[in-house]
């Protein structure tokens, strides 16, 4: 059966032909540099694809922190079954994949940690609170936002300027770790763009 992306479909990643690699690093390079420009928009207050969420729709949209984490997890696991099946033996490139390789582990329990968090209690709150937060809509501080750190990181998230992130609980806390994020997500693209250059 044909594939539309491929003209037959590989039985092994030996099977795997320029074309194939070109079309999933593509891919992976696109996904990648939405997530560093969704970060810069977040990072920055920037109005611009979208505009701005409230802190509770941010919280409804829960699903971006799940593919950001797998955005990460499936580029790590391409590359490295490219470097296995084609380069893994030069030292540097071993080093480079080395250091990427803990970044990668610092970044899935980064998210692991907030998405953990996400819906906690949440059952509970909905009994309690369900016609009070219809009333007050919008009002982050009245809103279930799940666990108290999820919460934090959602109104800086939401927060319309520098100035405004700056005035948050924990701000310098969420800017290092939005950056340290942006840093992971352009490491992925440097290998996705190093395996294009060289294919």
């Amino acid at each position: 059966m044909t594939n539309l992306f491929f003209r037959y479909t590989p039985t092994s990643l030996t099977d795997w032909t320029p074309d194939h690699i070109r079309t999933i690093f593509t891919t992976l390079l696109i996904a990648e540099l939405f997530h560093v420009l969704a970060h810069i928009k977040v990072l920055l207050s920037l109005d611009w694809i979208g505009g701005r969420y409230t802190a509770l729709e941010l919280w409804s949209r829960w699903y971006y922190f799940v593919m950001d984490l797998m955005s990460v997890v499936v580029s790590f696991v391409a590359v490295h079954l490219y470097l296995k099946n084609h380069c893994y033996d030069d030292a540097k490139i071993k080093m480079f994949y080395d250091a990427t390789t803990v970044f990668v582990m610092g970044h899935f329990l980064l998210h692991l940690f907030y998405i953990s968090g996400w819906f906690k209690g949440r059952r509970e709150w909905l009994k309690e609170n369900q016609l009070k937060a219809e009333k007050e809509k919008g009002n982050t501080k009245s809103v279930f936002l799940g666990a108290p750190y999820v919460e934090k990181v959602l109104i800086w998230s939401a927060a319309d300027s520098w100035e405004a992130k700056k005035a948050c609980e924990y701000h310098w806390r969420q800017t290092i770790g939005t950056s340290y994020d942006i840093f992971v997500h352009l490491v992925m693209i440097a290998w996705h763009g190093w395996v294009l250059l060289y294919l």
